[in-house]
């Protein structure tokens, strides 16, 4: 077997990085899920814990939050809107 040199080694490592990277789908859109109080309110988020589970045959994840929020703020959450 003959040797090859050190820069085309390289080389082949850099383009096999560059294929394996090209081949890793596009993110898909997540929509947040935050505190939107007022311009004039804070929200401190206190806790919080989550669930994450992965459906296998739906190809769909599921996520399950709960969080214990602190805020003056009226809104939604406190039903008055």
């Amino acid at each position: 077997m003959i040797p090859m040199p050190a820069w085309t080694t390289r080389r082949a490592r850099a383009l096999a990085l560059g294929l394996a990277l090209a081949a890793v789908p596009a993110p898909s859109v997540a929509h947040a899920c935050a505190p939107a109080p007022p311009l004039d309110q804070e929200v401190i988020i206190r806790g919080e814990e989550a669930v994450i589970v992965w459906d296998v045959k739906a190809g769909r994840e599921h996520f399950i939050r709960r969080a214990d929020f602190e805020t003056e703020a009226q809104g939604p959450a406190d039903g008055s809107r």
